[in-house]
């Protein structure tokens, strides 16, 4: 913050949690920083400073990925191949679906505690949804978790086509909307004035 103090910065966009949780978090599959020390509030410290010097503070979230042992636990929360193997990032991150349990639970979850410690000025969230391509840019496919297999075939009578058309686009675009309105909800719940 001393170091923003010496620019024209106004804001920081700071990671709060989802992959990793930089303050001491009590929710269950939110795993804190390895690097933050026993009894430190990475998130709450950069906050506080941040705002007694004027900088507003949007804290950021990823969503789109977590560790092995969350899987391992609930398999059905994750973005799964159509030869039904899940999706594994090079650091062995899995790769969650924006219509799991994970998104729809754990993540409001996760949110709803860090929205009653703290009072950001902001909230984004960083590969929000079921994006298709993996870090590299390499197509992934389509999901075919059990979720978004019974969603679609109840909303359209049909399996998830191989290749996305109309539709799947369509149901795409909605689920993740879903989402981002029980996000939004809760944001303007407990802190109205944060921009999302």
């Amino acid at each position: 913050i001393a170091w923003m103090k010496n620019y024209p910065f106004n804001t920081l966009l700071f990671s709060f949690g989802g992959i990793t949780a930089h303050y001491p978090t009590n929710v269950s599959y939110h795993y804190k920083s390895n690097y933050l020390p026993a009894g430190r509030d990475l998130a709450g410290d950069v906050l506080r400073e941040a705002h007694q010097s004027g900088i507003r503070v949007i804290a950021r979230y990823d969503f789109s990925r977590t560790r092995k042992e969350v899987y391992d636990a609930h398999p059905e929360w994750f973005y799964k191949k159509k030869e039904g193997g899940p999706v594994i990032d090079d650091n062995g991150l899995h790769t969650t679906c924006i219509n799991g349990g994970y998104y729809n639970q754990k993540a409001l979850e996760i949110l709803t505690e860090s929205l009653d410690r703290y009072d950001a000025d902001g909230y984004f969230f960083n590969w929000f949804g079921n994006v298709r391509s993996d870090y590299k840019g390499d197509p992934i496919g389509l999901c075919h978790c059990i979720e978004c297999e019974r969603q679609f075939k109840e909303k359209y009578g049909r399996p998830i086509p191989d290749v996305a058309d109309k539709e799947y686009e369509e149901f795409m675009y909605q689920s993740t909307a879903n989402v981002a309105k029980k996000v939004g909800d809760l944001i303007r719940l407990k802190n109205p004035d944060a921009l999302f």
